[in-house]
């Protein structure tokens, strides 16, 4: 298996190079906001979505490299439903690029809805649009403060009602200078549960930021380093120097406690970085070399290699490698070259209604500790994630889009291969009542079970676009192979998103589960928002 992945590098390697030879334009670009995550997808508000049909791939802005992350599979006038690729997780506010082609009006950042996030460790990027950096104010300060309830009522006495609160802010040029801050707390307890300081209150940031251009930058306190996102986030010093196209830099500090997210003085870490830019970002490479250790005493080494590359017209590669560096041989260290883990995708687009997608996961799996999902909505995620996967998409109508994806996880040494499959067809402006009605089927074959979940949706915008509205419904049927057990799931869900104001949003998300043990849960999600 190693021998393999490392005939993939030596692949990627030659594509990358083949790939700089042929530049391409570099298109227009049209900034929208993750403004809800459900369990199954991440919706996506631009001023509008002239320019972006299903299928295209949305970005992510990482030191101004693009970094692949979305695929549209339903979009409204202002809104787009799209799929994650690459197992990523994003933060409701968090700046979504789509790529617009050169003669397509570039909209202006709009603030759109917005709800709480659900991920445990993500980075807060706030963007401030144009119109509102040129006012003129000592201390241009952007944030947000949200409150969001989420209900698990049960027929059992497992039922709980959890708040949290949220609130990140950002100050740039304080004082007129090169010093900036930002922060981002969150507050979460159960309903007539005590309250501890240590487990309710999470620092997610908190750091001060000095830039100059012939210094650099200097960033001290807690902050997830997007050269060195995969590590999270550090509590320390990290220094970054841009040279024309390349910037380098390293980072000294701490990793915060695995268990509370608090300060560990005991976990230490030390890195360093380096990144080069080619054609105004079409095409990236980054290396990161860390050093962890447990009480001074090194706990992992390992080198992080990324690259990003879409120079070649309607083509697009990403892919990272993880390799450890050090390994304990008879209880003396040793150095090592271990390919630990890999992610390769392959993206071409022949035509403007036609793409399709081979990816390749050989990572760790990623626990989340603040997702709500079901239990169906778990297995799914943990057996479709790693493996191969192909995806295709196709519009052969205007209103119609049909979507097909397949993978297989390879074997482990104690078990043996799993296959899934999915297929989905949407139709939008349906005749007489407006909006998209969507309809798909998901087949899941492991070691432990078989499964399949048919379902369906209708959404549709209203009041001008400032109320999004999605009904759904899906059927789960699961058969564990080792035994009798069964697991059948109704699961009936509402969307609802208001952007009462420009800056002020509510959403409500609800979902009812009925399973085939006469068991039902209702699971409420409410989340009122308030930008300034």
């Amino acid at each position: 298996m190693k021998q393999a992945l490392r005939i993939w590098i030596f692949i990627i390697l030659i594509l990358a190079a083949c790939f700089a030879a042929s530049a391409q334009d570099v298109p227009n670009q049209s900034i929208g906001q993750v403004s809800f995550i459900s369990s199954q997808h991440v919706y996506v508000k631009f001023k509008n979505t002239v320019g972006i049909t299903k299928g295209d791939t949305l970005f992510v802005d990482k030191s101004s490299t693009l970094i692949p992350a979305l695929i549209v599979t339903d979009l409204s006038s202002i809104s787009c439903v799209t799929k994650a690729l690459h197992g990523m997780t994003f933060e409701v506010n968090a700046p979504i690029t789509a790529k617009i082609q050169k003669h397509e009006p570039v909209p202006e950042v709009q603030i759109q809805k917005a709800t709480e996030s659900v991920a445990v460790v993500t980075e807060v990027i706030e963007q401030v649009s144009k119109r509102e950096r040129n006012k003129k104010t000592e201390t241009p300060v952007s944030g947000r403060i949200s409150v969001s309830s989420y209900t698990n009522q049960t027929n059992n006495f497992s039922s709980y009602q959890r708040f949290r609160y949220n609130v990140s802010l950002r100050a740039d040029s304080i004082a007129k200078t090169g010093l900036s801050a930002e922060t981002n707390l969150s507050f979460t307890h159960k309903l007539n549960e005590s309250i501890f300081l240590s487990d309710a209150l999470r620092v997610y940031g908190l750091s001060l930021k000095y830039n100059t251009k012939s210094l650099g930058s200097l960033v001290v306190g807690r902050k997830i380093n997007p050269q060195l996102a995969n590590i999270g986030a550090i509590d320390g010093i990290q220094y970054e120097k841009n040279i024309r196209k390349f910037s380098v830099g390293a980072v000294a500090g701490f990793r915060p406690d695995l268990y509370s997210y608090g300060f560990n003085p005991t976990l230490f870490q030390f890195g360093a970085f380096a990144a080069h830019n080619f054609n105004k970002g079409q095409a990236q490479t980054s290396i990161a070399v860390m050093n962890q250790t447990n009480n001074m005493i090194t706990d992992r080494r390992f080198a992080y290699i990324q690259h990003n590359n879409s120079l070649i017209k309607r083509v697009n590669l990403f892919c990272s490698f993880e390799l450890d560096l050090y390994s304990l041989q008879n209880n003396q260290p040793t150095t090592v070259l271990d390919l630990t883990g890999a992610y390769l995708s392959l993206r071409y687009k022949p035509l403007k209604n036609l793409a399709f997608t081979l990816s390749y996961d050989a990572r760790k799996n990623i626990y989340y500790y603040e997702t709500y999902k079901n239990v169906a909505d778990s297995i799914l995620d943990k057996e479709t994630r790693q493996g191969l996967r192909f995806q295709t998409t196709y519009r052969p109508f205007e209103n119609i889009t049909w979507g097909l994806t397949g993978g297989a996880r390879f074997p482990g040494t104690n078990t043996v291969a799993s296959t899934n499959a999915n297929t989905f067809l949407s139709y939008d402006n349906v005749p007489f009542v407006g909006g998209t009605v969507r309809a798909d089927f998901t087949a899941l074959k492991t070691y432990n079970l078989n499964g399949l979940i048919y379902g369906g949706a209708y959404s549709r915008d209203f009041l001008k676009n400032k109320l999004y509205t999605e009904l759904g419904y899906r059927y789960v049927n699961y058969t564990y192979t080792n035994s009798a057990s069964l697991l059948n799931q109704n699961i009936a869900e509402l969307s609802v998103n208001w952007r009462i104001t420009k800056k002020l949003m509510l959403s409500v998300d609800v979902e009812n589960i009925f399973d085939n043990e006469n068991n039902f849960s209702t699971r409420l999600f409410v989340n009122v928002s308030q930008r300034f």
